[in-house]
């Protein structure tokens, strides 16, 4: 309780001593992911969701185009018994979902696109909803560009991209020539405008026109690039897939902005209000705020950043750089882990060899622990605790806690050499486990407990 206390009074302090023009624009990202989090609707095994915003446009920026939300209270009213029904629909045709009334009403998000339905059996299956402006005229913009230039340059070394409303595709190029191709599309008699130049075998791509209340047009680009290429890419308010492997050095930008990838090799990204995907990478530096990164197997990380949640599921070293604070840590299998965290949990499957950690007002649990581990060092305050230890497990335990309990299973083998409890103070010294300890447990915490299972 005391923990949740502080850290709201922290929330508090944080969101009262923002700048005035930095809190309209987080207001408007966090709420329209609050959004996204409550349309999660669940009956019966299934769920109903939106999954996608194809373009942020001045509407949505002015906030104007979510006013017939009202508060989402409508869902409340909604029958979704009948969702059976959807597995047998010919979802391409718009005429059999509106016909039916229990979900009609979820059209009246205009600017949630795609709907997509999750079934039992985790098959998914999608409706493309019309979008309309703020006005509530039928939107003049088309899934097909208005126009399309293709471009192609040799002797490239670097490609850099700065880009805003639009996304932006890659493809790794056998090739040694850069194509580009862009498409233009058109909305409300208004198209984008990019420039593009080629200096020293640096390609620069720079959106000069798109987005806004004036001009709601937006650019995207498909870009093949030869293998070894780096990639340099600022993006505002569009999505970057990565479709093929890349192997050459990525840095990434993102802002209001997703980037998928399947391989990537060395890569520097920095995201606010953003969501990174990659299945599989060899060395990254994460930062930013705001944003959740998901990965699934992964050499070397170093992250910092705020508000971040991240989720490994096998990496071998993990290092927080200065700290991170009010993001959660999810992680599979990691062989080595280092940094301080802040009000953020840290969840660990298996840890293979060692752990160094200080975290404040955020718990810790090591769900199993290699019985080849070297080194345990956990410093906490107010961070519960939770390590489990193999059964053949042999080290020597140094542990200090102020205003909290030490548990140990009698199922362990304890030998200590001091153990002493005293104005709220416990120390034990000594060794877990028989035989040569072949590791090194040294924990010590604050105001919350440390629990051995």
């Amino acid at each position: 309780m005391m923990k949740k206390i502080i850290l709201l009074l922290a929330i508090v302090l944080t969101s009262s001593y923002g700048k005035a023009d930095d809190r309209t624009d987080y207001q408007l990202q966090d709420s329209v992911r609050i959004i996204k989090k409550k349309l999660e609707i669940g009956q019966k095994g299934e769920r109903i969701y939106y999954s996608d915003i194809q373009s942020i446009d001045g509407d949505l920026l002015s906030f104007d185009s979510l006013n017939s939300l009202n508060s989402l209270q409508s869902l409340q009213d909604l029958n979704l018994s009948s969702l059976d029904l959807l597995n047998d629909l010919d979802l391409s045709s718009p005429e059999s979902f509106e016909s039916l009334e229990e979900v009609k009403n979820l059209a009246e998000l205009r600017n949630y696109t795609e709907l997509e339905i999750v079934t039992n059996n985790n098959q998914k299956k999608k409706f493309v909803f019309n979008t309309r402006s703020s006005s509530g005229k039928n939107d003049k913009s088309s899934d097909k560009p208005a126009k399309t230039d293709k471009k192609t340059f040799s002797n490239i070394s670097a490609i850099d991209v700065t880009h805003k409303y639009g996304n932006i595709v890659t493809r790794e190029s056998s090739s040694k020539q850069v194509e580009v191709e862009i498409q233009y599309f058109e909305k409300d008699g208004s198209i984008g405008e990019c420039q593009i130049s080629n200096t020293g075998g640096q390609l620069s791509i720079l959106t000069v026109k798109t987005g806004g209340k004036r001009s709601n047009a937006k650019i995207n680009y498909i870009i093949s690039i030869p293998r070894g290429t780096a990639f340099d890419v600022n993006i505002n308010y569009g999505d970057v897939k990565m479709i093929d492997n890349f192997n050459g050095a990525l840095n990434a930008n993102l802002s209001y902005s997703n980037l998928s990838a399947q391989k990537i090799s060395n890569a520097t990204i920095k995201a606010r209000y953003s969501d990174v995907e990659i299945a599989e990478a060899q060395d990254m530096n994460l930062s930013g705020a705001y944003s959740d990164y998901t990965i699934t197997k992964v050499r070397n990380v170093i992250s910092s950043g705020d508000y971040n949640d991240c989720q490994f599921d096998e990496i071998n070293t993990l290092t927080i750089d200065e700290k991170s604070t009010y993001g959660d840590l999810e992680i599979g299998t990691i062989n080595s882990f280092s940094g301080k965290i802040y009000y953020a949990d840290l969840v660990i499957e298996n840890l293979l060899s060692d752990i160094n950690v200080t975290s404040n007002y955020g718990d810790i649990t090591i769900k199993s622990v290699s019985s080849k581990v070297k080194n345990i060092y956990i410093k906490g305050s107010y961070c519960d605790v939770e390590i489990g230890l193999p059964s053949g497990l042999s080290a020597t335990l140094d542990a200090n806690i102020i205003y909290g309990d030490l548990n140990i299973p009698r199922s362990y083998t304890t030998k200590f050499t001091e153990s002493s409890e005293k104005n709220n103070r416990v120390i034990m010294r000594g060794q877990i486990g028989k035989g040569n300890p072949t590791a090194k447990i040294e924990v010590s915490n604050r105001y919350a407990d440390i629990q051995f299972r």
